[in-house]
C-alpha cells in the first residue's frame, strides 16, 4: 500500500469536489468557431486522414466505394447525349403552330432535340424543350411545334456513346419552314426533320 502525502491528499479532494465555473461552461456551450477557425480545422484534419498511416483496413473500403461511385457517375454522364455541345446547331423559326415530321433511314439509334437559347439558364444558354428518339423500333415521329425559334440538333449512338453528326443540310422546298438532313458520315440522309405550318 502506498501512502499519500497531505499535499497529494488535498489535490485529490480538490479534483473530486471542484466544479467548473458556470460562466465558463455557459461560454463553451454557446461559443461557435469562426469561419477561419473552421477552415483551419478542415485543413489540418482532411490531409491527415489521407496520409498512408491513416488508411486502415476500415477506411480503405470506404474510399474504394467512393472512387467507384464517382467513376460510375462519370460513365453515366458520358453516356448521356449533350446536344448543346455540338458545333452544328441548325435553327428554324415558326410564327405560329407548326407540324414537325421526323424519319430515320438508319439502323442506329438517334435522338433529335429541340432547344431554345436563354442566356440566363440551361446548358451554355441552351434549354432543351423537346426530345425525340428514333431507332429500329421507331423510325418515324411527329409532333406539334409552337411559335418560336428552335435549334434542332440530332445525335446518333455508337458503342454506347452519343456522337454529333456532320453539318446538317437544309433542303427546304416551297411550303416548308425547314427540311433538315442529318448524316453521320456526310453522305445520304440518315435522319430527316421537316417542319410545315399547321394552317
Amino acid at each position: 500500500m502506498h501512502e499519500f502525502s497531505s499535499h497529494s491528499h488535498n489535490k485529490l479532494l480538490q479534483r473530486l469536489f471542484s466544479f467548473p465555473s458556470p460562466i465558463r461552461s455557459w461560454e463553451r456551450l454557446f461559443s461557435f468557431p469562426s469561419p477561419i477557425q473552421l477552415w483551419e480545422r478542415v485543413r489540418e484534419r482532411v490531409p491527415a486522414a489521407l496520409q498512408p498511416q491513416a488508411l486502415t483496413c476500415k477506411t480503405i473500403p470506404g474510399l474504394t466505394a467512393l472512387i467507384l461511385l464517382l467513376a460510375a457517375a462519370g460513365i453515366a454522364r458520358a453516356a448521356e447525349p449533350r446536344p448543346w455541345l455540338c458545333r452544328d446547331k441548325p435553327v428554324f423559326s415558326t410564327s405560329g403552330a407548326s407540324r414537325m415530321d421526323l424519319a430515320s433511314h438508319d439502323s442506329r439509334r438517334w435522338q433529335v432535340f429541340l432547344m431554345q437559347f436563354d442566356p440566363s439558364g440551361g446548358h451554355d444558354g441552351f434549354t432543351i424543350t423537346d426530345s425525340y428518339s428514333l431507332g429500329p423500333g421507331s423510325r418515324q415521329s411527329s409532333a406539334n411545334v409552337s411559335a418560336g425559334r428552335f435549334f434542332a440538333v440530332a445525335l446518333y449512338n455508337s458503342g454506347g456513346r452519343w456522337i454529333c453528326p456532320g453539318p446538317a443540310h437544309d433542303e427546304r422546298a416551297p411550303g416548308t419552314i425547314a427540311d433538315l438532313c442529318y448524316s453521320s458520315d456526310g453522305g445520304t440522309c440518315d435522319v430527316t426533320l421537316t417542319v410545315r405550318s399547321a394552317k
